[in-house]
């Protein structure tokens, strides 16, 4: 693996780490949380090295169109 490749795989799981937080409202209620930011960082590190970036890819797409789904069937009826 090239040190390119490398980043290029953090800033995937950087970016799946967000999204991870923002569906589950983490990244709001994090906010108020004491030492927020030493909290995060510990959060983000467990996520970079976990090495199950595809299964949580794939939850977060189940989960998105499973809200899809229930937003058009909440607003048809």
């Amino acid at each position: 693996m090239s040190f390119l490749d490398y980043l290029i795989s953090v800033d995937a799981r950087t970016a799946l780490m967000g999204s991870m937080m923002q569906k589950l409202g983490v990244d709001k209620q994090l906010k108020v949380v004491p030492d927020h930011v030493g909290v995060t960082n510990r959060a983000v590190d467990r996520c970079r090295s976990c090495g199950h970036q595809d299964e949580c890819s794939t939850g977060l797409m189940n989960t998105s169109k499973l809200m899809i789904r229930q937003t058009i069937a909440a607003t048809a009826t």
